[in-house]
């Protein structure tokens, strides 16, 4: 089991309560390795003082995916379960998923992921598509919100999340892999600092022949942004990048400059407006920056190729 954790010691102690709280009958638990890129809320004492953990501290934040495939480096067992610090697992959330992922007859499931509900108890809309270029580029223009017929939007928004089932990709906020698909893919890619890691995962995984699965039992509340609140402007830069990365790998540099120009044009007037109507522009200066900082990214980028 992996834990990535970024200044969120409070959501950490709680995740670390439900998971040693958690049934353990009919499978072996393993190791719990708790990756930390440079906290600096106190995380680095509190984990130090978990005996039960391995730990790695990084001296920087090297990103989530490089930390992700940090700590799989660390830990035994045929199952790797990578979870957020803001997850809450159930009683019953880890048996479920490992259980079904080892049941005979699942031996081409590679993924599995559990329902999730926020912290008022209503299930989270987790599951994504596998975009293509065109729906790429319909995101970055948020052509989903105004015909969501043609551009579906990337969420699985139109389905209740109450039934379990094959998808395309479940979200790495519970996202329990097999060690051999692990390393048939070679982890994570870390190209993507954070964001995209775990879809372009189960995108390459399916193409190999393995399954992702969303099972509808064994629900984990999961509070979301644990560690991202924390910085809403960088949030938003490293998921431009990381869009734009998965564009270019997956369908090449043309489809990737036109996601990052409609990234530049018609997507930031759009979050520019969105805030002004909801927070009076409080964000704006947080939103600039981030599409500042992304545009001179791209410059660079389109240099070196």
């Amino acid at each position: 089991m992996v834990i990535v954790n970024w200044n969120t010691r409070r959501y950490l102690e709680l995740c670390l309560r439900a998971l040693r709280a958690a049934r353990r009958d009919g499978f072996t638990f393993g190791d719990i390795c708790i990756v930390d890129n440079a906290s600096s809320d106190g995380s680095r004492e509190f984990i130090a003082e978990q005996q039960d953990c391995k730990a790695i501290y990084n001296e920087s934040n090297r990103g989530f995916a490089a930390a992700c495939n940090q700590g799989a480096g660390r830990v035994t067992g045929d199952l790797i379960l990578f979870l957020n610090p803001d997850v809450q697992v159930g009683l019953d959330s880890v048996a479920e998923a490992a259980g079904y992922i080892s049941s005979a007859g699942n031996e081409n499931v590679g993924i599995v992921g559990v329902q999730l509900r926020d912290e008022s108890g209503c299930v989270q809309r987790s599951c994504a598509r596998f975009p293509t270029a065109s729906g790429l580029l319909g995101l970055a223009l948020h052509l989903d919100r105004v015909i969501s017929v043609l551009v579906k939007p990337h969420f699985m928004v139109e389905w209740d999340h109450e039934s379990t089932r094959e998808v395309d990709q479940v979200m790495g906020a519970f996202f329990m892999v097999r060690r051999t698909v692990f390393g048939q893919l070679r982890g994570f890619d870390e190209r993507f600092f954070v964001y995209y890691e775990d879809l372009d995962f189960a995108l390459r995984a399916s193409q190999c022949g393995w399954k992702s699965v969303f099972l509808a039992n064994g629900a984990a509340m999961h509070i979301g942004g644990g560690a991202s609140r924390q910085a809403p402007g960088r949030r938003v830069y490293y998921g431009l990048c990381s869009r734009t990365a998965y564009a270019r790998k997956h369908f090449g540099a043309g489809v990737a400059a036109l996601v990052t120009s409609a990234a530049l044009t018609v997507e930031l007037l759009f979050r520019l407006g969105r805030e002004l109507l909801r927070n009076k522009g409080r964000g704006i200066a947080q939103i600039l920056s981030a599409y500042v900082d992304f545009a001179l990214q791209a410059v660079v980028l389109r240099r070196s190729v």
